[in-house]
């Protein structure tokens, strides 16, 4: 006789010094996250944290609300460890945990320009003499991108 769904879950978790309950069953190979595969279960597979932060509350997690972790631990399944949120959210959480790393101007991977260029673009920009087509065509860039650095939407910094 196969044992119920929940004593099946509850005996893949290793309980931490932390108070995390790590997930022992399968994990997303890149995120960490553990995987439920059942077919009572929503579509198959789903997300461990998911699964028990529902039971724990006692109704289903619309798909666009995130399970969001207080202890950065994804294998856990600690609904005490766990809070409902959304992308925003998840990011400010993020960004106020250090675990966040902006790379803006020349750090960034995909910079084209150097601080010197831009600093070089926003001196030259007179509007109607010089234009952001002229600029764009002098420096490789986009129109858009030249607008964006005179705004300082982009290279905020400097």
């Amino acid at each position: 006789m196969r044992k119920p769904m929940l004593k099946r879950l509850i005996d893949n978790i290793l309980v931490t010094e932390k108070g995390c309950w790590e997930w022992q069953g399968a994990l997303y190979k890149k995120t960490g996250y553990g995987k439920l595969f059942d077919s009572d279960y929503r579509r198959g597979v789903s997300l461990a944290h998911r699964f028990f932060y529902s039971h724990y509350i006692g109704y289903p997690i619309p798909d666009n609300v995130m399970v969001l972790h207080h202890c950065d631990n994804p294998p856990c399944v600690n609904p005490k460890h766990l809070f409902l949120g959304n992308h925003l959210i998840n990011m400010q959480d993020c960004i106020a945990k250090g675990r966040k790393h902006h790379c803006s101007g020349i750090l960034n991977h995909r910079a084209i320009l150097t601080e010197a260029e831009v600093l070089e673009i926003r001196a030259s920009y007179i509007p109607m003499v010089v234009t952001t087509t002229d600029l764009s065509k002098k420096y490789g860039v986009s129109r858009e991108q030249i607008h964006s650095i005179i705004a300082r939407k982009s290279w905020k910094h400097i």
